[in-house]
């Protein structure tokens, strides 16, 4: 089993997404953000061109201007949709996108047709697990001159814009941020005017330690969350001292730390079966959150929130009905004192995979 990302519903909020400073980057960014995962669809993820421009254009609407895609989940679709939705407000949104990942040549056949396949689903769906592990397993990264600028260059052409806000290094190792080649190719980028600003994402906080060593670093995106705060004790305050802005992800745990469990679903990346019966039991703590009119997935939110190094929390979301009740965190309280306490009395970091 895994839980499922969909939740609650709540009614609009008219008030808009308060805005935070990203670090030293003078961009000013709305405190939630859209992760774009969800729009690739794939074989067991409904989503469809029409519904999708809808949620984009309803956060839009109501204060969201930070986007954070990359190429590897949808072939570019999900960022030609939106550099056609926004081609006339670009100076409105930020645009951040991850390089570094790829399928190898004979993979992308298979990442290709998963959007053919769709009807076949029900008849696939007996081993959408293996299909799942399979494309992650064959991901490849890459952090060259030549794949980085090809990268960009894609990226820009899909979005129909002539810059991109954010270029972010995805899941690079140890080696790589240690040698930070990839400074120098973006440092080249930014001279053309390409890209403003370059950070990292990183999977594990000691990774994220080592990107603060290159001070020409922007921001770094890290797994931070109820059952995972490792990020708030020995990052966070280096990145404050540093300037550097703060992209939370996984604030939800992969759906863990919401209202609803479902059956697996290939399209998210998961732990074990036995770590993710792990993950659901130790969620159960933190449900005392889940009051004064606020959802699991809300307390969620209020929670990586009340961290003022975070400058963007992303969340993933697929549906109208998870905007609606993700935008519903605005008009639920912050968490007291006492709940803050309660919740960092938690000091085992569960993490949840990719």
């Amino acid at each position: 089993m895994v839980v499922s990302p969909h939740r609650h519903s709540t009614e609009a909020e008219p008030s808009l997404v308060p805005r935070r400073s990203f670090g030293n980057t003078g961009l000013r960014v709305s405190e939630l953000g859209i992760g774009c995962q969800s729009f690739a669809g794939g074989l067991f993820r409904p989503v469809d061109a029409k519904s999708t421009r809808e949620i984009l254009r309803q956060a839009f609407d109501q204060g969201v201007n930070f986007f954070d895609l990359c190429q590897s989940y949808g072939q570019l679709n999900t960022e030609r949709l939106i550099g056609d939705l926004f081609r006339h407000e670009r100076d409105r949104i930020v645009l951040a996108v991850k390089v570094g990942e790829t399928y190898p040549g004979t993979l992308v056949p298979l990442a290709q047709a998963r959007y053919v396949l769709k009807p076949l689903r029900r008849v696939l769906a007996p081993i959408k697990t293996r299909l799942h592990k399979l494309m992650y397993a064959k991901t490849r990264f890459s952090y060259t001159r030549e794949h980085i600028t090809k990268a960009v260059e894609d990226n820009l052409v899909a979005l129909q814009t002539d810059y991109l806000d954010l270029v972010q290094m995805h899941c690079p190792p140890r080696e790589v941020i240690e040698r930070g080649e990839f400074i120098g190719v973006l440092q080249s980028l930014r001279a053309q005017g390409k890209i403003r600003h370059f950070g990292v994402y990183c999977m594990d906080v000691d990774d994220a330690l080592l990107v603060l060593e290159h001070s020409e670093i922007a921001s770094i995106q890290v797994p931070f969350n109820l059952m995972n705060q490792r990020a708030a004790e020995v990052l966070f305050p280096e990145a404050r001292r540093r300037n550097v802005a703060i992209i939370a992800k996984q604030a939800f745990a992969h759906g863990v730390l919401t209202d609803a469990v479902q059956p697996l679903k290939a399209e998210f990346m998961t732990p074990t079966a036995s770590g993710l019966r792990k993950a659901v039991e130790v969620s159960k703590d933190f449900r005392f959150l889940a009051a004064a009119g606020r959802t699991m997935a809300q307390a969620a939110l209020r929670f990586d929130l009340a961290f003022p190094e975070v400058s963007v929390v992303i969340s993933g979301i697929g549906t109208l009905a998870e905007l609606d009740e993700d935008m519903g965190y605005r008009r639920t309280p912050a968490l007291t004192e006492t709940e803050l306490g309660r919740a960092r009395a938690y000091k085992s970091p569960l993490a949840l995979g990719y």
